[in-house]
């Protein structure tokens, strides 16, 4: 009798283990931070010219805030914009997020991997496929 509490309770055990144990954390690819890119601008039917962006965001979790420093050919000035990437889905090499420009506009595919940041299906009807460079 005592053998087979013994094994109920090591089988037992071993399921409960399983199902406590931690899930793989998924590595999200983010923009790289304090990096220039050189981004082409487009409106849905034109091409509208080149742009630059760097981002400080710090972190790779669900949801990251940070600041991105905006610059087109037309500006005199960088426009530091409030950003967040968040709701990560990794892909093959990639990771698609939803982008947001605080007050501006979102990105529903923002599609980053090492050294490209492209932003898809944005409310403004613009998108940007950047490049980086340093």
């Amino acid at each position: 009798m005592n053998l087979r509490k013994l094994a109920t309770f090591a089988l037992l055990l071993a399921a409960v283990s399983a199902f406590a144990a931690p899930a793989a954390h998924a590595t999200y690819i983010v923009a790289g931070p304090d990096h220039t890119y050189l981004c082409n601008l487009f409106s849905e039917t034109a091409f509208l010219g080149v742009t630059t962006s760097r981002f400080a965001v710090p972190g790779s979790g669900n949801i990251n805030w940070g600041i991105e420093y905006y610059k087109n050919p037309g500006m005199s000035y960088e426009d530091n914009r409030r950003v967040a990437f968040a709701k990560p889905m990794e892909k093959q090499g990639w990771t698609q997020w939803e982008y947001t420009i605080v007050n501006v506009s979102q990105c529903k595919d923002t599609r980053v991997s090492p050294g490209q940041v492209f932003f898809y299906d944005c409310t403004d009807h613009l998108h940007r496929e950047c490049f980086l460079i340093n």
